[in-house]
């Protein structure tokens, strides 16, 4: 399938690597929270798991078969085969998709027509073939991808990479247009998130390749001092990295790329059960709310978190389909929501500015006195 440059740019447009140097970060965990909720709201979206250790694989129950063992491996290895496009969009296990005879509020579809589909990963089997370095290497995801049309079937493509910055990292980054980071708040975390959103900076543009950054996910946060430390940390390093979106000011974009995303994600025990019954955030809805509709107690900081997990999903809409962000918009607004989603999905900033404070929803904590500071510095100047 031929495809034309404007066609080609329009797919990597949609596309987004969500890459991290370091493992624990809830890298895939936050993808998948991700597409499910872009699926609630009616888009068709691509998971490709890019990662050896096969964790988006295990999480959504995917996985090549057995009748048909195709996986990414396979779109890299034989990147214009036509049976492997054609087996890739059509994979034995069936996509994900919301109830749509269910309430929005309740688990069901907000929009209709929604589904989340999984390109699985074959474990180490990946490195292997990623490793391989025939003519125009890199490029072979690329070409699988969208030179083949295989992404067009799509409204959004995920890329769920290893926490590296190695080969498959850099076959994922050359196919997609956009980046998101998640980053750790813990000192260690925050130092090596730098060192890895360097390293993508300085692979992409070796290769004059036109990657975008979608945005920064504090995620795992936790009532401590060194995590709001942290944050600010990471704050401060990408107000410095990224001083605009690189947007014009008139480009709707602007508003949503290339800062920290407010709000930040917290720990919790709550995502940890949902992904061991292989469910998103907002499958468990409906146990947060009477039959009548209505919240139950002591519920406020598990809809915080389900409603962040959607602000950054709404976030990605605008960057990657803003064609579909303002009628999303509009009927999540018309819907009967708690006062506490509607103003974390409405009402809050967007992003971090200098630093996080409660309008961001990021916990309370010690302020961390001069050493707090320096560690802040620190990690923002990116020292060692």
């Amino acid at each position: 399938m031929s495809l034309t440059p404007a066609e080609l740019n329009a797919a990597l447009d949609k596309s987004c690597s969500m890459t991290s140097q370091k493992g624990g970060v809830a890298k895939t965990t936050t993808t998948a929270q991700y597409a499910k909720f872009l699926a609630n709201v009616g888009v068709k979206v691509l998971i490709v798991d890019a990662d050896t250790n096969r964790s988006m694989t295990v999480l959504t129950g995917t996985g090549p078969t057995v009748e048909d063992p195709v996986s990414i491996a396979d779109l890299i290895k034989y990147p214009t085969e036509p049976s492997i496009v054609a087996r890739a969009a059509h994979l034995a296990t069936e996509p994900w998709q919301p109830d749509t005879t269910r309430p929005w509020k309740l688990g069901g579809a907000l929009v209709p027509g929604g589904s989340v589909h999984v390109v699985p990963s074959p474990g180490a089997a990946l490195q292997e073939i990623a490793d391989e370095k025939p003519a125009a290497a890199h490029l072979r995801l690329w070409k699988g991808l969208h030179e083949s049309g295989l992404s067009s079937d799509y409204d959004v493509v995920l890329i769920d990479c290893p926490p590296s910055v190695g080969s498959t990292t850099e076959l994922a980054i050359l196919a997609s247009g956009w980046a998101i980071f998640p980053a750790h708040p813990e000192l260690l975390g925050t130092v090596g998130f730098a060192d890895g959103v360097r390293a993508v900076q300085h692979f992409a543009e070796a290769w004059r390749h036109p990657l975008a950054v979608a945005g920064v996910v504090v995620t795992k946060v936790n009532r401590t001092t060194e995590h709001r430390i942290g944050v600010e940390g990471t704050v401060q390093f990408v107000n410095g990295t990224w001083p605009d979106s690189g947007f014009d000011a008139d480009d709707p974009r602007d508003a949503f790329a290339s800062g920290v995303w407010a709000p930040a994600i917290n720990e919790a025990a709550f995502v940890a059960a949902a992904n061991g019954r292989g469910e998103s955030v907002a499958d468990a809805l409906p146990s947060m709310f009477t039959a009548a509709g209505e919240p139950k107690i002591n519920t406020d900081s598990q809809l915080r978190l389900v409603s962040a997990y959607m602000r950054h999903a709404l976030n990605l809409l605008a960057l990657l389909a803003p064609e579909r962000y303002e009628d999303t918009i509009e009927k999540l607004q018309n819907e009967q929501l708690p006062q506490v989603m509607r103003e974390v999905l409405f009402e809050s900033p967007l992003k971090f500015t200098v630093e996080p404070d409660e309008d961001d929803h990021v916990p309370a904590a010690d302020a961390g006195g001069d050493e707090g500071a320096a560690v802040a510095v620190a990690v923002a100047e990116g020292v060692q």
